[in-house]
């Protein structure tokens, strides 16, 4: 019935269609660049009619199109169903600086090349995947996000690299082979809807 998780409100990518937000006492301890990110995540992850919760010495600032208020003595908020306020700028960090050298000038250091957790939680944060995993042309898992037990297990004798293909569960290796396949060959995005995955004695559709 309850679902725990480590979660940074500042860099993970949120949850999705939640009733619910309690953040309360947080906010104040942020900036107001850092309070506008935190929220505009909060208003995608709601549901259309979900509400959040601040604290009591907490406001929603230059954020208040993107809730209404509903209760303002116990700091309850509605999601409104303003379109702009969903769309959110993600870019990915900028970590290069000016290092000064002799005679006043100034040496500018190239921006260090983005890791492969920052890139696909760029690509998560612009697209929501909620559960993914990234694998090169070889089929070898780069990176996992969220829950994949219900799709993929360890292979008996399993070591690294780890292959999708052998980690897929009953049911998925084969659609998953081809689906690889046409997405290398062809270059495009495969959407497979109907493919149906065999967990612990239950159907379930992926």
């Amino acid at each position: 019935m309850l679902t725990f998780a480590i979660h940074s409100v500042t860099q993970d990518p949120p949850f999705s269609k939640l009733d619910l937000i309690s953040c309360r006492n947080l906010l104040i301890y942020l900036d107001t660049e850092l309070q506008n990110k935190v929220l505009s995540y909060f208003h995608f992850a709601l549901a259309p009619d979900g509400f959040l919760v601040l604290g009591s010495s907490e406001s929603l600032g230059n954020q208040d199109h993107q809730f209404k208020i509903h209760d303002l003595q116990h700091k309850l908020f509605q999601r409104s169903y303003s379109l702009t306020a969903s769309r959110l700028r993600i870019g990915l960090p900028v970590t290069s600086t000016d290092t000064p050298v002799k005679d006043g000038q100034t040496l500018k250091r190239p921006p260090a090349s983005p890791t492969l957790r920052e890139v696909t939680e760029t690509m998560l944060l612009k697209d929501w995947t909620p559960t993914c995993v990234i694998i090169n042309h070889e089929g070898h898992v780069r990176y996992v996000h969220g829950r994949t037990g219900k799709y993929l297990e360890i292979a008996v004798g399993e070591t690294q690299p780890l292959d999708i293909i052998r980690s897929a569960r009953e049911g998925l290796k084969t659609p998953l082979t081809t689906a690889i396949y046409r997405a290398i060959t062809q270059q495009r995005e495969i959407y497979e809807p109907t493919v149906r995955v065999k967990t612990d004695e239950v159907g379930n559709l992926l």
